[in-house]
C-alpha cells in the first residue's frame, strides 16, 4: 500500500528482508545492496509505502529475517523512492523487564532513572508512546526532562541492543556513543569489541 502523506526524511522500523535487487547473486557482506523489504512495525517515522526499498551498504540481510532498521528517505527520478540505510541490524526485543530497565539507564541521567524506577511508572511504556505529560508528573523530572527522556528514548531505539550489550561489558554512555560514531554498523561494531576485550 502507497501512502497519500508524504513520507518522513528518516524511517526507524522494524523490517523483514524479502527480494535482494542488487546484486542478483552473491552478495558479500559489508558490500552495496539494494533490497525490496517489507515493514513489520515502525518506531518513528511515516514511510511511503508498507513495502520499501532500501539501498546501502549491508552487512548482514538475510531473506525472511526481521531487522531493525533506520534510514533516509530518498526521491530519485530515475529510480524511485527508497531508503538509504543509516542503520541496519538484527532485531532485537527487550522482552524482559530487565533488559528494558537496562535501555532505560543508558538513556536517562542516573538522578532521573532514580526518580522514575521508584515513581511506580512503566516508565518503558510511556516512553515507548511518547507520554511525555505522565513522566512529566514525577517530581524531579518535568516537562523539558520528560521530553528528553522520550527523545532519547526513539533517537537511540534502534541502536538499543549495542548500548544494552556494551553496557553490560562495562562501557559507559560516552564510549558506546564515540564507538557508534566510529563504526555505524551495529553487528561489526560489536563483533569488534567483543571479540577484543
Amino acid at each position: 500500500m502507497h501512502y497519500l502523506d508524504p513520507p518522513s526524511p528518516t524511517l526507524t522500523c522494524r523490517l523483514r528482508v524479502g527480494r535482494m535487487l542488487y546484486p542478483k547473486s552473491g552478495f558479500q557482506p559489508g558490500s552495496f545492496a539494494i533490497v525490496a523489504c517489507s515493514i513489520i512495525d515502525i518506531q518513528d517515522g511515516l514511510p511511503y509505502a508498507d513495502n520499501i526499498v532500501i539501498k546501502g551498504k549491508l552487512f548482514s540481510a538475510d531473506y525472511g529475517s526481521a531487522y531493525d532498521f533506520h534510514g533516509t528517505y530518498i526521491n530519485d527520478e530515475k529510480y524511485g523512492e527508497s531508503y538509504q540505510v543509516v542503520s541496519m541490524t538484527e532485531s532485537y526485543d527487550m522482552d524482559s523487564d530487565e533488559e528494558q530497565q537496562i535501555y532505560l539507564q543508558n538513556i536517562m541521567t542516573p538522578r532521573q532513572y532514580e526518580k522514575l524506577s521508584v515513581s511506580g511508572l512503566d516508565v518503558f511504556v510511556l516512553a515507548q508512546d511518547r507520554r511525555v505529560d505522565e513522566l512529566a508528573k514525577v517530581k524531579g523530572i518535568g516537562r523539558v526532562g520528560a521530553q528528553r527522556i522520550v527523545d532519547r528514548f526513539h533517537e537511540r531505539y534502534a541502536q538499543r541492543k549495542v548500548f544494552n550489550t556494551l553496557s553490560q561489558h562495562g562501557l559507559d554512555l560516552r564510549d558506546i556513543v564515540s564507538l557508534l560514531n566510529y563504526c555505524s554498523n551495529q553487528d561489526k561494531l560489536l563483533d569488534m569489541v567483543l571479540s577484543n576485550p
